[in-house]
């Protein structure tokens, strides 16, 4: 759970996201992902926009995983379209598939832009609270390695957040705190500006390390060659949609 009470960032991140569709996740660059909502194997599917819908209305309403879960299953049935060839229900393995699927959407969206508006706070709050703590889920964590990490403390700006802001994998529940001095004292926080544990980097995928939040308040756009590429329904390509957003 993120730290912050006001989410209205976080919706407003996937809100105002252009919807772009790729055969593979990995199609866009991690900066790109802060900027185009996408879904793998979604090209030319035309499930894109329904899954967007759903996703938005569910996190501005605070509306539970189980309904969306259901809900989405309903549009895959009507669009026959499962996440992958050859799959459905009543394929060997669908059914677990689906709900792996189902259930990967939803912590990616949400992890994601619950933690690009945790971020924008925390820059705003630096000055009072310069300490970011980074904190491992210590009971059921089947990441082992993240917990080296845990209670680990760098200033705000540090150039460890830079890759290692969490999310750090695919269902990765760790998260990053701030502080103020009197507050790392009182937790007992001793683990300041440590090096960074091996088994850690090494069990973060490359497309996991980058800070969202820096990605949606500081894009590179020189590196968005998916989004420079891709043509957007009206014509324009989505590179241009996105810059014209983020001026405004």
């Amino acid at each position: 759970m993120r730290e912050y009470p006001d989410r209205t960032e976080a919706q407003e991140f996937l809100a105002r996201k252009k919807l772009v569709e790729t055969d593979s996740w990995r199609d866009l660059a991690p900066g790109e992902h802060a900027h185009a909502f996408t879904v793998a194997h979604s090209l030319s599917a035309g499930v894109l926009d329904d899954i967007h819908r759903l996703l938005v209305e569910y996190q501005a309403e605070g509306k539970p995983f189980a309904g969306f879960r259901a809900d989405l299953r309903s549009l895959m049935a009507k669009a026959g379209w499962y996440g992958r060839d050859g799959i459905d229900s009543n394929a060997p393995g669908g059914e677990r598939y689906i709900n792996w699927r189902i259930k990967t959407i939803w912590q990616t969206n949400m992890n994601t832009s619950l933690a690009a508006g945790a971020y924008r706070q925390q820059l705003r709050t630096a000055a009072d609270r310069p300490h970011l703590v980074y904190k491992s889920l210590l009971v059921g964590n089947r990441r082992e390695a993240h917990k080296a990490m845990h209670d680990a403390a760098y200033p705000v700006g540090h150039e460890f957040w830079d890759m290692y802001y969490p999310p750090n994998g695919w269902g990765c529940r760790c998260d990053a705190v701030s502080m103020d001095d009197d507050d790392v004292q009182r937790y007992g926080i001793t683990k300041i500006e440590p090096d960074v544990d091996a088994e850690f980097a090494a069990s973060v995928p490359q497309e996991w390390r980058h800070n969202v939040g820096q990605a949606a308040f500081s894009p590179d756009f020189s590196r968005f060659a998916y989004l420079r590429s891709y043509t957007l329904p009206n014509g324009e390509t989505a590179l241009r949609a996105v810059k014209a957003a983020y001026r405004n």
